[in-house]
């Protein structure tokens, strides 16, 4: 009984350790889609309202690095929280 104990409980933490490894993962991706959808929508809204300052999202970073600082809040938020729901 001893071997088969030991393997499944193996088998338990690889797949407790795969699963927190995929929350780390899909996260990440979240606030990366989430800040770049945020920050271009945002420069479009603003274009339209203001058209001086009107920005091609292909044609400037403004847009990545807008993304990419609210992909870091974003993760750093869900990480704060243990990568669940907020309440």
């Amino acid at each position: 009984w001893i071997p088969q104990i030991i393997s499944y409980t193996c088998k338990i933490v690889a797949i407790v350790v795969a699963w927190y490894i995929q929350k780390i993962i899909s996260t990440f991706y979240s606030a990366v889609r989430g800040g770049l959808m945020v920050s271009r929508s945002g420069m479009k809204i603003v274009g339209d309202k203001f058209p001086r300052l009107k920005i091609d999202p292909e044609e400037s970073y403004l847009d990545e690095i807008l993304g990419w600082l609210l992909a870091a809040a974003g993760f750093a938020f869900q990480f704060a929280l243990g990568f669940g729901p907020p309440l």
